[in-house]
């Protein structure tokens, strides 16, 4: 009776084991799996040359400068013998912007076998990128002649070459070598700043500066100028009015002209403006508006002036809001202050320069004073719109966008001024694992600047919209998790983050291509002889309820698994 139940219980475990064994033949990973380069005397895997300077050994960093071709040499070798690396493959990761320094990281795998990685550094004097050949030569089984020409299937930012199945043994290691161009803008030159000639001219005289200035590179350029005294009508064009102080003695004063590209290269110039003295030393003129600043429109600004000397007797008194030669108010007091009240209405953000001009006792004088229209800026003042695009991917602007390690990404800030906002600054708070790449516009024009540290864009009038654009790079996937990472980028106006200002990024990592899965520890035959016994046991149970049954149909079924258990254990 226990013989013929323990048949009962063998039988189904036989079966199942027989089963599950073709199919753990058929699908489980190799007795000894093959493995890339982790064998004592292994050598590095990524070295790289200077072909054109001609770098005398394989290195894992080189300098190189525009122009030159930088060779990358892959070594492999299937450590564990009697295995065969199914499909290898070899693979560069690369930027595809202009960087600097250039970083490659190599990687080598199989379908059966997983892959290592190293990466390699070439120091660049100015940012450059790869442009790989579309072929690679391959040293295959210890070869130093004689190479085979592979084909290199070169992508946005990837270099890759096939070399087929790799046997297990010291005599089939070998070597893959990719070559690339480097190339990049050409360097910028500083542009050329004149100020113009000196002038010779009496206090309060206006004259014009004849300044110029010009690029050699073709770049836009502005121009910036400052003085050691006098006023001018404005501060950054090329030939401004200049307007002489009131002086005691005949006087010099420096103007200075500064010239910038859009690279943030300079260059300036000086001239010197001789003030005379009118010889009216008993007549002294100042001049203080009030309020002398604010936000616009900026009305009712009055204007004083005040008289000093030894000229007495009756004074006229002539004033001008902006400086153009038309007077809005004339005046004649015996006194030696005079005030025109409510006189100047200023409607526009800017910088203003009033002006009163006085004659007593036969003596004439002048005097100037600044009259500054604007404002800082106020938090909340702003409407802030960010927005990203998978430049690699070609995808449309959005708030939250898609990515691999490496692509290239390409961020878009639009500021909305609610108010009149003076000297507004725009950054850009970078996430880690995201690198800034340069291409920086305003209003779709190149400019330099720094839009990490903040980025000046000057005034911006009520319901002015300015739009800021710029690159940015995922970092390589060794620098993420495995799975999905998210990255929000932000923008800040005068250092304020708004709401609008922020754009998610959601960078995937997933396994390497062609990698196959990586083997968690369970031996699958274990599991079937578990599955096998599982099955086992329900059947011997079911069994001694089938062999008490007087059902005709289950005493046919007994007679015929009888005949069968015959077969198999006689």
């Amino acid at each position: 009776m226990f013989k013929s139940k323990l048949n009962v219980i063998l039988f189904p475990i036989v079966l199942c084991a027989f089963l599950f064994g073709i199919a753990y033949s058929t699908n489980a990973d190799c007795p000894a799996c093959p493995a890339f380069n982790n064998c004592a005397g292994d050598l590095e895997l990524l070295t790289l040359k200077n072909r054109t300077q001609n770098t005398p050994s394989w290195q894992s960093s080189i300098s190189a400068n525009a122009g030159d071709t930088v060779a990358f040499n892959v070594y492999y070798h299937n450590c564990v013998s009697d295995t065969t690396a199914n499909n290898t493959k070899v693979r560069l990761d690369f930027s595809n912007i202009e960087t600097s320094p250039i970083l490659a990281t190599a990687y080598l795998w199989a379908d059966n076998a997983s892959y290592v990685t190293d990466s390699g550094t070439i120091t660049v004097s100015t940012p450059q990128k790869l442009n790989f050949a579309s072929t690679a030569k391959w040293y295959p089984d210890q070869s130093s002649s004689n190479p085979t020409i592979v084909p290199v299937t070169v992508n946005i930012t990837s270099a890759q070459v096939t070399i087929g199945n790799i046997q297990g043994n010291w005599t089939h290691q070998g070597y893959v070598v990719f070559e690339a161009t480097l190339s990049g803008s050409s360097v910028n030159h500083p542009p050329t700043a004149n100020a113009g000639s000196d002038k010779d001219i009496q206090e309060g005289e206006i004259t014009t500066l004849n300044g110029s200035g010009s690029d050699p590179d073709s770049d836009p350029i502005t121009y910036s100028w400052s003085c050691t005294g006098g006023s001018l009508s404005s501060y950054s064009t090329a030939q401004p009015t200049y307007t002489a102080p009131s002086v005691s003695y005949n006087t010099y004063y420096t103007c200075t002209l500064t010239v910038r590209d859009d690279k943030g290269l300079t260059s300036s110039d000086s001239m010197t403006v001789y003030v005379r003295n009118q010889d009216s030393g008993n007549l002294y003129v100042s001049l203080t508006p009030s309020p002398s600043s604010g936000y616009a429109p900026l009305n009712n600004v009055s204007l004083t002036a005040y008289l000093s000397g030894s000229a007495t007797g009756d004074a006229t008194f002539k004033f001008d809001c902006t400086n153009d030669g038309s007077w809005e108010r004339i005046t004649t007091a015996n006194s030696n202050s005079n005030t025109a009240y409510s006189l100047c209405n200023y409607y526009s953000n800017g910088n203003y320069t009033a002006r009163t001009e006085v004659t007593r006792g036969g003596m004439t004088n002048s005097a100037t004073a600044p009259v500054y229209v604007g404002g800082s800026y106020q938090t909340g003042s702003f409407v802030v719109t960010k927005l990203v695009k998978n430049l690699s991917d070609g995808t449309g602007w959005q708030t939250t966008v898609a990515a691999d390690p490496g692509e290239v990404l390409y961020f878009s800030i639009q500021v909305t001024a609610v108010n009149n906002s003076n000297d507004v600054v725009i950054k850009d708070v970078l996430p880690a694992k995201l690198t800034y790449g340069g291409d920086l516009r305003l209003d779709n024009v190149p400019t330099a600047g720094d839009i990490i540290n903040g980025l000046n864009i000057g005034y911006m009038s009520a319901n002015q919209t300015r739009t800021i654009t710029f690159r940015a790079v995922v970092a390589n996937a060794d620098q993420f998790v495995f799975g999905t990472t998210e990255l929000t980028n932000t923008a800040q106006v005068n250092n304020s983050t708004l709401t609008g200002g922020t754009a998610k990024i959601s960078v995937t990592r997933g396994a390497v291509a062609g990698i196959t899965t990586v083997v968690t520890g369970i031996n699958p035959l274990f599991i079937s002889l578990i599955v096998a016994l599982s099955i086992a046991l329900v059947f011997y149970f079911f069994w001694t309820n089938l062999e008490k049954s007087q059902n005709a149909s289950a005493r046919k079924f007994l007679s015929w698994f009888y005949r069968m258990r015959s077969l198999i254990f006689k």
